[in-house]
């Protein structure tokens, strides 16, 4: 068994991320919740938050997700959500980075 799984982000619009990565946090209606390699399978549904992952290299990224829903099956996580966004895409919009970045992160 591996430690890590393949991660796809898909949104509308956007063309579909795809990482090699450790862990994915995000959260759903209950709190926040992690997924590992090897993860059982499961279905999610995720409310908007700032989601982070960590890619097999060990670097952390975190992004703004919308709703979604968060699909495991065979070391893969499809992460299907209405929207996602990278605090540089953020900024764009004269939103400073940080105050995106500064609320609700997943650990």
């Amino acid at each position: 068994m591996g430690k890590t799984a393949k991660l796809n982000i898909v949104a509308p619009g956007r063309e579909k991320l795809t990482e090699e990565v450790i862990s994915l946090s995000t959260s759903e209606s209950n709190g926040n919740i992690e997924f590992l390699a090897n993860h059982a399978p499961i279905i999610v549904a995720t409310v908007p938050t700032v989601s982070s992952y960590t890619t097999s290299t060990g670097e952390k990224k975190r992004l703004f997700t919308s709703s979604g829903i968060v699909y495991i099956k065979d070391d893969i996580i499809n992460f299907c959500c209405d929207s996602f966004n990278f605090p540089d895409e953020i900024a764009k919009y004269g939103i400073p980075a940080s105050t995106i970045i500064s609320f609700s992160i997943p650990s």
